[in-house]
């Protein structure tokens, strides 16, 4: 493991990741781009199929973009297909290529000429795993000739990628490469002229790596510019990892250099100068008893002069390569650096005769040390002591309460015996093999003559739980870490609450009531309900109640942050207002939680509605003159059509009126005539089943009527027309209201 380069670790790569942009050169007319779709059966460039808008390139083209592929063989992890294996059987000539380094692509084949547009790679935050379980990584393979200065850069997804190029990389006067988020550039064999790599200011980030892995193991030694002698520089926190291979002329600014790693030994060889500078960091493996270099440590050997330049040196020991310190040879002499010209300047935080203790990353008795000495061109680490093995912990684990429901909280007790020896130690927790969140990297507290862990989770009766806890002691301390056997409590299904609300608790005939069922679980938690609720009328299933309808018989639930719902309509076809229905809603259960009954909401049906008398008395005492605008208001009427219907309601008012000779006179003698005056007419969209207010002014042949009248009786009288026919409207009460 290269350490403290976090991102760079070299493990085996069976995929590659990589994305790549271009642009035109300013006042060139861009030629055609071309976007990979792996749709053929074969992954030839030659293959129309596998391209969109199958056309495949030739000759010269513009951007050549390979996507994430979206289809389901493709998006299988890993792929079902070879969507991903690309090559290159033409001769193309292309301005940039666009890979989606997060899908895995291998591209081989023939040379292909890259032009000003340079690589972009952007990997994916869910970059695929290779096969061998090892960092997800993408190889392009296809020999990269490169047509004037470049640029290119690349961004690090979630998985820490590494980049392979893996073909012959030739031409070009200089390039740039930026590197950022925990990427690694990994390259075979590549003489590109002067060569600058930035970072984005974190040492911790982006790095270009020299020799590679399979995924078998297999080293492959790399190469950077180490032929043409140009030179290749860092800045702003971009890094070197060496495993095996060489470079050309080296400057390293405010940067990590590192050489091996734990668990193996490696060799970078600098073809001309080395300069580090006061805010860079060299870091070297002693990997094993014995003195041979690339075999048992690690070194750094340039063939010109080397500039230390007051950087830092840091020595770590791979032995143990298993989070414990291992032991060396004291007397052995490791030479970490030498020079076929001059060495100047030393490290600022190991001066020549200093002692300086070995960085195992794990834990031990006591850490290796060295001496580090300046003879002449080389730096020497001669093992003063070899370290002593931590002693051995046991981690056990307890669970409070040893047999929970869903959801309950439990508390996990980690405790580790003996309670002496480690510095800032902590514990993992972790189900089946996953971590478990907010559980991680607890501090373990010295209690009696033990370390202590807790954290508290919750657990679900569907997914029986298998616990365990381990602990791993910080640097420097004198013991080791050590795991818990697992735990399998068993789950209980949690207890469940369900309620049952109703809207409206009073509807008309044929009016729709909306049950909503809400079931919570006692214990919240992350564990919601899910399944069925039946909604019940009067204790029986809906089909046997007011509706004549299944509907509302088993409706699913829908999760929300804290509990589950559901709702069903139904509407009323009988009702008489004298008995309420009651409606209840039962939950079934599911494997997490047992079912739960609500209590019972009622809702009161409206039968129809009593005739209200439609007369009334207008005379001069109610309007006087003010008669000739009155109006009549709130005339309530029932539309017996289907709902959203369009309702005409027509309202007459008519009077008996005594006449003698044509006049209205009150004689005993005088002729009963009767009058019948349209008042107004509405039309309007009414509701089914629901009383709707009708408001109508009377028209002018009304008010022309109005004024004859004294203070004899009148009757009003309302018809509605719909879609279906005609039928007399229900009057539920009238008003007359005069205005001025």
């Amino acid at each position: 493991m290269r350490r403290p380069i976090t991102a760079l670790r070299a493990a085996s790569f069976a995929a590659i990741a990589a994305a790549f942009t271009v642009s035109a050169a300013p006042g060139v007319a861009r030629a055609a781009d071309f976007t990979w779709s792996g749709a053929a059966s074969t992954p030839n460039w030659s293959v129309p199929g596998n391209w969109a808008g199958s056309a495949s390139p030739g000759g010269s083209v513009g951007e050549l973009a390979f996507p994430a592929l979206s289809s389901p063989a493709c998006a299988a992890s890993p792929p079902a297909a070879s969507c991903y294996e690309s090559m290159n059987d033409s001769s193309v000539s292309a301005n940039s290529i666009n890979v989606d380094d997060g899908a895995g692509y291998v591209i081989s084949g023939n040379q292909i000429l890259l032009g000003g547009g340079g690589i972009t790679a952007a990997p994916s935050t869910a970059d695929p795993a290779s096969a061998g379980g090892s960092d997800p990584t993408l190889t392009l393979s296809a020999p990269l000739n490169l047509q004037g200065q470049q640029s290119w850069s690349f961004t690090g997804g979630a998985s820490d990628p590494l980049v392979l190029i893996g073909g012959a990389v030739s031409g070009s006067d200089s390039l740039t490469i930026d590197l950022n988020d925990q990427v690694s550039l990994a390259f075979t064999s590549a003489n590109v002229g002067e060569v600058t790599v930035t970072g984005d200011g974190d040492p911790q980030d982006g790095a270009i790596q020299v020799g590679s892995l399979d995924k078998s193991g297999t080293l492959t030694a790399g190469s950077l510019n180490a032929t043409d002698a140009q030179p290749v520089s860092f800045f702003e926190g971009a890094g070197l990892f060496a495993l095996d291979g060489s470079i050309g002329p080296l400057f390293i600014a405010s940067g990590i250099v590192q050489v091996g790693e734990d668990d193996r030994a490696g060799e970078l060889t600098v073809a001309g100068s080395a300069s580090i500078d006061p805010q860079s960091e060299l870091f070297a493996y002693i990997n094993g008893p014995g003195t041979t270099a690339g075999s048992d440590f690690s070194q750094l050997k340039a063939t010109g002069d080397v500039n230390l330049a007051g950087a830092s040196l840091l020595l770590g020991d791979g032995v143990g390569n298993d989070g414990v310190c291992g032991q060396l040879n004291p007397g052995d002499v490791d030479t970490i650096i030498t020079s076929n010209g001059t060495l100047t300047g030393q490290f600022t935080n190991a001066p020549d005769a200093s002692t300086i203790t070995l960085d195992c990353f794990g834990s031990g008795a006591t850490p290796p040390t060295a001496r580090i000495n300046y003879l002449g061109n080389t730096v020497t680490a001669t093992v003063i002591s070899a370290g002593t093995p931590p002693a051995a912990t046991t981690t056990t684990l307890a669970i409070d309460p040893a047999d929970p429901a869903t959801n309950q909280p439990v508390t996990l007790t980690a405790t580790v015996t003996p309670g002496t020896g480690a510095s800032n130690g902590t514990v993992d927790f972790s189900n089946a093999g996953a971590a478990i969140g907010g559980c991680q990297d607890v501090v373990a507290e010295v209690v009696g003559d033990s370390y202590t862990a807790t954290c508290q989770t919750a657990f679900a009766a569907a997914a029986p739980p298998s616990v365990t806890a381990t602990f791993t002691p910080g640097a420097g301390s004198t013991i080791a870490g050590s795991a818990s056997p697992a735990l399998t409590p068993p789950v209980a299904r949690g207890s469940t609450t369900t309620t049952v609300t109703v809207s409206p608790s009073l509807v008309s005939l044929n009016q729709a009531a909306v049950y909503t069922a809400t079931v919570t679980a006692n214990q919240t938690g992350a564990t919601v309900p899910t399944g069925a609720v039946a909604f019940l009328v009067n204790g029986q299933p809906l089909a046997q109640g007011a509706t004549g309808t299944a509907s509302c018989a088993g409706v699913p639930l829908r999760a929300g942050p804290a509990s589950a719902s559901a709702a069903c309509t139904e509407t009323f076809t009988t009702g008489t207002g004298t008995e309420p229905f009651a409606i209840t809603a039962t939950y079934s259960g599911d494997q997490n939680f047992t079912g739960s009954a609500s209590g019972p909401q009622t809702v009161t049906v409206a039968g129809p509605p009593a005739p209200v008398p439609a007369r009334g008395k207008i005379g001069r005492a109610a309007f006087g003159r003010a008669s000739a605008t009155a109006t009549m208001a709130d005339l309530i009427v029932t539309c017996k059509g289907s709902r959203g219907q369009r309702c005409t309601v027509t309202i007459k008012l008519t009077s008996r009126e005594k006449t003698k000779r044509g006049r209205l006179v009150a004689a005993t003698a005088a002729k009963t005539t009767e009058r019948t005056v349209t008042v107004g007419t509405r039309t309007l969209t009414l509701a089914a089943g629901l009383g709707e207010t009708v408001h109508v002014k009377l028209n002018a042949a009304a008010r022309r009527a109005l004024k004859a009248l004294r203070k004899l009786p009148v009757t009003v009288a309302a018809t509605q027309r719909t879609s279906t026919g005609t039928s007399r409207a229900t009057l539920r009460h009238v008003t007359f209201k005069a205005s001025r």
